[in-house]
């Protein structure tokens, strides 16, 4: 009898435990290379995974570009790629970007980074001379508006992260004709001074 009921104890154990085997969370990885425009690998850079607003990993890509996260539950994560401190005045971040993360597997993703953004500010005067307080820019390239922004009380105004290349801008403010438009070269990590004077309605 008693060793009846041994056996029977050993096997619920060991039932338990297969159980506790097949149910079990099996972790996976996320793994790739950093690379700029021209395919470049960026070593230093960092990979940033969250969930949710939570962030769950952040490790740096080798000098050859390459990254690996492991230890990652199953599940979709926003995973982003940033160059790092030395190049950010060139250099712009990839992503976020949602990667599905599999149990016991390796999911791929690669980056590209781009092209760091420029700063366009300056300032708007009226006809008279003085400076134009919610006058409104309008930056566009073609059809196409690409940003916008309101001058301060000083006239001023100040538009971050343009992608470099050629921009038609032009002001404007109510009761006042619009400025003539001027063209203005974003170049990567620099500031662009454009002034703008409107035009008597």
């Amino acid at each position: 009898m008693r060793i009846t009921l041994l056996l029977a104890v050993a096997g619920l154990a060991g039932l338990a435990l297969l159980t506790g085997c097949t149910t079990a969370v099996t972790q996976g990885t996320i793994e790739g290379t950093v690379a700029d425009g021209d395919q470049v690998p960026v070593g230093g850079s960092w990979i940033t995974v969250e969930q949710e607003g939570t962030e769950y990993a952040r490790v740096p890509a080798n000098d050859q570009g390459k990254y690996r996260v492991t230890n990652l539950e199953p599940g979709t994560y926003d995973v982003t790629a940033s160059p790092p401190a030395s190049r950010s005045s060139e250099l712009g971040s990839d992503g976020p970007y949602p990667v599905t993360v599999k149990g016991g597997g390796t999911t791929v993703r690669n980056f590209f980074l781009p092209p760091a953004g420029g700063t366009l500010t300056g300032t708007v005067r009226l006809p008279s001379g003085t400076t134009a307080q919610a006058a409104t820019i309008t930056v566009s390239q073609g059809t196409t508006i690409v940003a916008t922004a309101t001058t301060n009380a000083q006239g001023q105004y100040s538009i971050t992260e343009i992608d470099p290349g050629v921009y038609s801008v032009t002001a404007s403010l109510a009761n006042f004709g619009d400025s003539l438009t001027a063209s203005a070269t974003i170049t990567s990590g620099q500031t662009t001074t454009q002034d703008l004077d409107l035009t008597q309605a």
